[in-house]
């Protein structure tokens, strides 16, 4: 009787233990879903709202030159927002229905770089933002487009938060932690406090340096698909000073 109490409440602790991490799951869940919503009102309606503006007043033959160049800049930052944060809830909402893992091959580093520097390169030019490259390690082990999209993000956030005329260096390299891709920028940096949010994935959109608008989901997305491929995310800065994101990958 003794043996079958012990083993029966052993049983129960158990259970217990399993619905209390269940629970603590879907308050993430809940948070994370809650969190989206408030992205799609908020960050979805912003720039249609911007967009719907312009396209009133571009027709105005009394507005002067300047207010139309004015919001015809506001409308293409509004219209890049707008897509980076479709892509990046599309790849989200991905993640979430498929439940098979990411196949992890050996991804050529130098080609991921290429793709995403000229897709973001328009961006940097535009605030005069020097991307620099430097390739010492080509191969890792991960998903290709998890990858890029990871890079994209760091990137994009990289030059939103860097001043005018400054450069973006961009670094992979092995050492004994794994094959690191390293985005370090000369921008306005941030507090210990402001890196343990990101950390903990409480916070919201900043404004960059040029007033650039963004979901705030782009870290968050970054730490959960990295972790779907054995990767990770570390994050150093400081104010005035800039601030470093190295994803940490497996070597192929």
């Amino acid at each position: 009787m003794y043996t079958r109490i012990k083993k029966s409440n052993r049983l129960l602790h158990e259970k217990n233990e399993l619905i209390h991490k269940q629970n603590i799951e879907l308050e993430n869940l809940n948070q994370v879903k809650d969190r989206l919503f408030g992205i799609i009102s908020h960050d979805l309606r912003n720039p249609l709202v911007t967009l719907r503006t312009y396209l009133s007043l571009a027709e105005d033959i009394a507005l002067p030159a300047e207010k139309k160049q004015y919001f015809k800049k506001a409308t293409m930052q509004a219209v890049a927002q707008t897509c980076d944060m479709l892509d990046n809830l599309l790849v989200w909402a991905n993640l979430q229905i498929k439940q098979a893992p990411p196949a992890i091959t050996p991804i050529n580093l130098e080609e991921g770089l290429l793709d995403v520097i000229n897709t973001v390169q328009s961006q940097a030019a535009e605030k005069g933002i020097t991307l620099v490259q430097q390739v010492d390690m080509k191969q890792a082990l991960g998903e290709y487009n998890i990858i890029t999209i990871a890079i994209r993000n760091i990137l994009t956030n990289a030059i939103k938060f860097s001043t005018a005329g400054s450069t973006v260096h961009v670094h992979t390299l092995q050492d004994k932690n794994g094959v690191l891709i390293s985005i370090r920028d000369a921008g306005i940096g941030m507090s210990p406090e402001q890196v343990q949010q990101l950390y903990s994935n409480d916070t919201g959109s900043t404004p960059g340096t040029a007033e650039e608008k963004g979901s705030g989901l782009g870290i968050f997305l970054v730490r959960e698909l990295l972790q779907k491929i054995n990767g990770s995310l570390i994050i150093s800065s400081e104010i005035d000073k800039g601030s470093c994101f190295t994803i940490v990958l497996q070597a192929g």
